[in-house]
């Protein structure tokens, strides 16, 4: 049974999703709502005057005393102005699901928004709302619907051939989903806390224990004994003031399983490279606990740290891994990953260097 919370305010680190106001309008004209192309990759009309758009307004601020009415303004926090809409335009509650639909302008496209903002409305749906399942669907000939879809971890159900008729040629419909049970298995990525400590300590024990002394990722969690010395060491990294001299600012996760709460892996994103990253470490180093690995983690947990690159403005990044690590270079190549070098390594063992472009999504 669904628990409707209707359309609420949501924040997350770039956007504001919230009800949208009669003050929009101005701003839906600039940004999407007139824009063919954006309005034709989800089938609805071009509105073009301040009152054929007020008129579309009535009717989703009306709509807003339903409890089970979710139409979000994506609203961009540094500008403070609505850039696009999602929405769960399909609710389902005799089956327990939702239907996702968005848009963003393009101005504001390749940069993450798409993502960053279907991710938290799939928090919402399972975790406030209570879907069973959540869908979505792009048309074929929107790539970077297809893109942001799966980075956002949704499973490819199938196609509608030829379901629309466009511009004189048919134009087939990709349909993906996700199960509530699929999300809770996935990982999020968590900042280190003191609440953590028993749980971090019980990860770096695991580590130990098969015999790796070296944890990749780890801000130098496999050397420094004291939790609170290793916490105040990664709070001090995340500051360009207190960063340590022969280091760049950086943001350190642990990769905690939504389930259960159990810390799968770490994960260390540098926000730019001194002359000893660009060389061999890269933007990125990650590690999976022993008894996690070969199901899909590092995957996960490196598709949001690329999101998180892109909170960061970056372009490109750069990740390294020797040659013979089967897992991590599948991982790197699954997220972009294209090799562009192979050199020695310090120890003078084969590696890779890759670089992963990040204007997509």
């Amino acid at each position: 049974m669904l628990t409707h919370r209707g359309t609420r305010t949501m924040e997350t680190k770039r956007l504001i999703l919230r009800r949208f106001e009669y003050g929009d309008s101005a701003a839906m004209l600039k940004n999407w709502i007139a824009d063919p192309r954006i309005q034709s990759m989800y089938s609805e009309p071009v509105y073009r005057t301040e009152t054929e758009v007020r008129g579309l307004l009535d009717k989703w601020i009306c709509s807003y005393d339903r409890t089970d009415f979710y139409r979000f303004a994506v609203v961009e926090r540094s500008r403070g102005e609505c850039i696009g809409q999602i929405a769960f335009f399909l609710v389902d509650s005799k089956n327990n699901f939702g239907e996702l639909e968005y848009c963003i302008g393009d101005e504001f496209q390749r940069k993450g928004y798409c993502t960053e903002a279907v991710k938290a409305m799939c928090e919402f749906g399972f975790a406030d709302i209570g879907f069973h399942k959540i869908q979505v669907c792009h048309k074929e000939n929107n790539p970077a619907s297809r893109g942001v879809i799966q980075k956002c971890g949704f499973t490819y159900e199938g196609m509608l051939r030829d379901f629309f008729f466009m511009d004189g040629a048919y134009v087939s419909r990709l349909y993906y989903s996700m199960l509530k049970s699929e999300y809770e298995d996935m990982v999020c990525l968590v900042p280190p806390s003191e609440e953590l400590e028993a749980a971090a300590l019980d990860y770096r024990s695991e580590h130990f224990d098969a015999g790796e002394t070296v944890i990749n990722g780890s801000a130098l969690f496999d050397r420094i004994e004291s939790y609170g010395g290793w916490l105040e060491h990664v709070r001090r990294n995340a500051d360009r003031k207190t960063v340590r001299p022969d280091w760049v600012p950086s943001s350190t996760f642990f990769g905690v399983r939504r389930r259960d709460g159990r810390i799968v892996g770490i994960i260390d994103i540098r926000h730019e490279l001194n002359d000893c990253l660009r060389e061999c470490h890269g933007h990125i180093g990650y590690a999976v606990r022993p008894s996690e690995r070969r199901k899909g983690y590092a995957t996960q947990m490196l598709k949001l740290a690329l999101e998180h690159c892109r909170t960061l403005g970056l372009d490109e990044v750069m990740l390294g891994c020797y040659k013979d690590n089967d897992p991590s270079v599948r991982t790197i190549k699954k997220c972009g990953g294209i090799v562009k070098e192979e050199k020695p390594y310090l120890d003078g063992r084969p590696m890779l260097v890759f670089r992963i472009e990040l204007r997509d999504g």
